[in-house]
């Protein structure tokens, strides 16, 4: 069976992890894979080194309108025939979703991994009619908001539940060291994730200006990389807070990030 992964990122972060990590299993288990992703970007270099079938692509929000980038896509599909697709952004639903529709692909998969709303607009509900076929959702909240502006975008049983796996032999064996050396018995609250908008971590330098506001010792861990760390540093210079929150940039051993921790902050949206 030939599967196909597609995810347009700019960075790496918790769906990237799922996408590369299931690739290299189905890969193993002898299914025919491959990746497209942004040339020189995590996904794409990862998965190149890791030895798995690698093709470029440009996909941005704009794409499923430029007709030079959508027959180029659908021609893609129809050479290589995959027999799934699966999909990540709502940006690689428009343009590779779309473009696989019309090169006759007949399972088209979104994995949705955030429990947020999908807007009720007239283009999702053609896409979610007409082009997807199945959705893998991360969790059984992630399937209850798909629907909860429209009941109807999608009947119930095309929605599967796959919760995220856990290497916990890989967890176990990673080793323990000092992330960020605390001073003056300071509290350290830690969060990990995309700097994207909807992990919300403004909402983060928020509780930062609150906490210095009471006096309290403390700093504010942040592990990850994305597109807003430049707007959301200059945030915490706004707030006065730049010396309370650590930007630690993509951290690898999250074993370590939370043994150095004292409060865990889940992504707030």
């Amino acid at each position: 069976m030939r599967v196909f992964f597609v995810n347009s990122s700019k960075t790496w972060g918790g769906g990237e992890k799922w996408h590369f990590e299931m690739a290299d299993a189905l890969r193993d288990a002898g299914y025919d894979i491959s990746i497209l992703a942004l040339n020189g970007k995590d996904l794409y270099i990862r998965s190149l080194s890791a030895g798995i079938r690698t093709i470029p692509v440009y996909i941005t929000h704009l794409t499923f309108v430029n007709p030079f980038r959508m027959l180029s896509l659908r021609a893609l599909f129809r050479k290589e025939n995959p027999d799934i697709l699966i999909l990540n952004f709502s940006s690689d639903i428009k343009a590779a979703g779309i473009a696989a529709k019309f090169a006759g692909i007949k399972n088209i998969v979104y994995r949705r991994g955030s429990a947020i709303p999908i807007r009720n607009t007239f283009l999702n509900r053609w896409l979610y009619k007409k082009v997807i076929t199945q959705i893998i959702a991360n969790s059984e909240e992630t399937k209850r908001t798909i629907l909860q502006h429209n009941p109807n975008l999608v009947p119930l049983e095309k929605i599967e539940v796959i919760y995220n796996g856990l290497d916990l032999e890989q967890f176990d064996n990673q080793p323990v060291y000092e992330i960020y050396p605390r001073k003056d018995k300071e509290i350290l609250i830690g969060n990990a994730g995309r700097l994207v908008p909807q992990k919300g971590q403004k909402y983060l330098i928020e509780m930062a200006s609150a906490l210095k506001m009471k006096n309290i010792n403390f700093k504010i861990l942040i592990a990850g990389d994305g597109p807003l760390e430049s707007s959301l540093k200059q945030l915490a210079a706004n707030a006065g807070v730049e010396d309370h929150v650590v930007f630690l940039g993509f951290v690898s051993n999250i074993k370590a990030f939370m043994e150095n921790i004292d409060i865990f902050v889940l992504n707030s949206i």
